[in-house]
């Protein structure tokens, strides 16, 4: 049997490909595929997947942890800013509940 990304002959059955991801409930899996390219895979395209906005969001309000164990926080990125110019980062705790608003320390302006 061969690795039917790659075509490159499988020494054993091969590793489990998820067609979905299993982060997001993906249950469809196949074993055609060699470990570089379910290794390559994961990488290439399911981080992508996984980590856009709109994805991690629902992952968040859903509450579904990643392999890690971690509910993704979609709001790693962004930075909130008050009326005074104070700046600030949401974190959530690892199940994905609001944890803190977190102040990010003002450079200072070179004299």
């Amino acid at each position: 049997m061969d690795c039917i990304i790659c075509l490159t002959p499988l020494s054993n059955n091969g590793t489990i490909e998820h067609v979905i991801p299993d982060s997001i409930g993906g249950t469809l899996t196949f074993q055609d595929v060699c470990s570089s390219c379910n290794s390559l895979l994961g990488t290439h395209v399911d981080s992508l997947l996984l980590n856009n906005f709109f994805v991690a969001t629902a992952r968040a309000r859903l509450r579904i942890p990643g392999k890690g164990g971690d509910v993704p926080n979609p709001f790693d990125y962004v930075i909130l800013t008050d009326d005074h110019g104070n700046q600030y980062r949401y974190h959530l705790d690892p199940e994905g509940n609001p944890d803190r608003l977190e102040l990010i320390p003002r450079k200072e302006a070179n004299s």
